[in-house]
């Protein structure tokens, strides 16, 4: 068999794997985070949150998302944070752990 034949069967099989255990891999995160949520152990606290207003800091939400820059303000649930291009707000219940820099 030519390397070419192997190469154009095993290259998209190989690949259609690879994103199945992907979203395999996130769908159960996901699950993991929100029986965490429902047992209250991953609860980030707002009166932290406020404590470090117009301080830099980087937030993890549980998608895995990354965001770096100013806390503006904290009302309700949501966070205000200005980066360098944009201001975001992230719902608090999402936040899995959050790093001063």
């Amino acid at each position: 068999m030519e390397p070419g034949f192997l190469i154009n069967i095993y290259l998209p099989l190989f690949t259609v794997f690879m994103v199945i255990m992907q979203q395999r891999r996130r769908k159960r995160r996901i699950r993991i985070v929100q029986h965490l949520l429902r047992k209250g152990v991953l609860v980030v606290s707002i009166d932290a949150l406020k404590s470090n207003i117009g301080r830099e800091c980087q937030i993890t939400t549980m998608l895995e998302r990354k965001v770096s820059g100013r806390i503006n303000g904290v009302s309700g649930n949501w966070v205000e944070i200005t980066t360098k291009k944009s201001t975001e707000y992230i719902n608090a219940d999402f936040i899995e752990r959050f790093r001063l820099l």
